[in-house]
């Protein structure tokens, strides 16, 4: 199974959200990352046939996706960042109407979405209506609509937003399960759910791919950048200008400062690992709260 973005770009007017970008995946799970802005949800949309690139193709097994139409769009399945749904649909009403448009046998939906409603800890809210869930419990069920079908390529666009911890973790094992042999794409603030399973990770800035590798390669290449620093409360304003901080906590009186570092320090403080959440920092800075 392959898919192949060929030298994709698309713009509004004189504005270019994509930029000659070319990928070219096969089975397994990639984490797409970037500020608002990137170019993320104009790709996904692209992949999904929403949009029509400006130039470029799309190639899902060697056959361009705008010629496959339909029978390629009966392969994807697509969880959007904004929440679509039916407020007074049951959680199990609105499953099964999603399971009659994808045109899935009767008997195999009710076991498929039984298993997902129980792996995803929905089974006692099924008959709830769905004005009454939560956003993570509503963001839970159209997770399991965008795959209960099987498809060959899942995209995802912000899968964990609105879950708790152990709602994160029953997600990011099903993703996980999914990827031994789909195409799982997933766009998402969370760093931390695509670096626990991705086995790629893309940096998308400004339309452009400005990193791309597994998460062992890129974390390997930011070594030495990672300084963990023992100083007086008074004293870590002075280390603000030498890189991002990214940590404070008390150890033996004083404050342990874990920081980025951008510029030369003079001391040379205690090496840290890094992680993917730092070469985001690094990339894209701080964005607005």
């Amino acid at each position: 199974m392959r898919l192949e973005i060929r030298d994709v770009s698309k713009s509004y007017g004189r504005e270019q959200a994509l930029n000659h970008v070319s990928l070219d995946l096969t089975e397994g799970i990639y984490g797409l990352l970037g500020p608002n802005g990137a170019g993320k949800s104009t790709l996904m949309n692209i992949l999904v046939q929403n949009l029509e690139a400006s130039s470029g193709e799309v190639l899902f097994n060697g056959k361009n996706i705008r010629t496959l139409g339909k029978e390629y769009r009966k392969r994807i399945g697509y969880l959007p960042q904004t929440q679509i749904y039916y407020p007074d649909f049951t959680g199990l009403e609105f499953l099964y109407y999603m399971a009659s448009l994808k045109g899935m046998d009767k008997k195999k939906a009710e076991t498929v979405i039984r298993e997902y409603l129980i792996e995803l800890g929905l089974w006692d809210d099924r008959n709830k209506k769905l004005k009454h869930y939560s956003g993570g419990m509503r963001q839970r069920l159209l997770l399991i609509q965008a795959v209960m079908d099987d498809p060959e390529i899942l995209i995802l666009d912000e899968p964990t937003a609105g879950m708790d911890p152990w709602q994160r973790i029953a997600v990011r094992n099903l993703i996980g399960k999914i990827g031994l042999d789909k195409i799982v794409i997933i766009s998402t603030h969370v760093v931390q759910d695509v670096e626990q399973i991705a086995g790629r990770i893309l940096f998308l800035s400004k339309g452009k791919i400005l990193r791309d590798g597994t998460p062992e390669e890129l974390e390997a290449g930011f070594e030495g950048k990672i300084r963990f620093f023992l100083v007086k409360k008074e004293n870590i304003s002075k280390l603000e200008p030498f890189g991002i901080i990214t940590g404070i906590v008390r150890k033996n009186g004083l404050a342990e400062v874990r920081i980025i570092l951008q510029r030369p320090f003079p001391y040379r403080g205690t090496p840290s690992a890094a992680t993917i959440e730092d070469l985001y920092l690094w990339d894209f800075g701080k964005e607005p709260l």
